[in-house]
């Protein structure tokens, strides 16, 4: 039994949600962490980006991704023109560059390197894999300043749960 399994077959769940700093790179064998939260802060007229992932106890088909509506305090609906997300794709790496201390690595090769933001709308999951989502967000100059709380939804063949999304948007531009 893998720590990915052990983890999320410690709650009976075919799949675990959860979030991670958009600077983190999440490989097929990265466990989850206990974070139900994506958290956004973002300025008027600014693009800012964020990452959740999936880990999988059995394989997943039809893994699909809703965003929905991100409501303000005063009950302004973030239009969800300006979230676009994207599953993560892997670049198999054989060899890491040479001459390059041990201590620069994020990961030593050979091993897959996530990287490229995949246009599929909806993937397979092995079991026992970790599969990270991108989120972009773009916040429109006349969108009210303060909090926006909402959920992504993750659809799968064995059923589907959300992660809670939060957009902070700060009075200035």
């Amino acid at each position: 039994l893998n720590a990915i399994t052990a983890f999320v077959s410690a709650d009976n769940i075919p799949f675990q949600l959860w979030s991670v700093d958009a600077l983190i790179k999440i490989f097929p064998d990265t466990p989850p962490e206990k974070s139900d939260l994506i958290e956004i802060k973002c300025a008027h007229n600014e693009y800012q980006s964020a990452q959740f992932a999936i880990t999988a106890q059995k394989q997943l088909k039809e893994v699909k991704i809703e965003i929905e509506n991100l409501i303000h305090e005063s009950g302004y609906k973030f239009p969800n023109e300006n979230i676009t997300w994207n599953f993560v794709g892997y670049v198999p790496l054989k060899k890491n560059t040479y001459y390059t201390p041990d201590y620069e690595f994020v990961r030593k090769a050979p091993a897959d390197f996530p990287d490229p933001l995949i246009e599929d709308r909806s993937i397979i999951i092995d079991a026992g894999k970790t599969q990270p989502i991108w989120l972009n967000i773009y916040v429109p100059e006349d969108s009210p300043s303060g909090k926006y709380n909402g959920n992504v939804l993750v659809k799968t063949s064995d059923g589907e749960r959300s992660i809670n999304l939060s957009l902070n948007v700060y009075p200035f531009s």
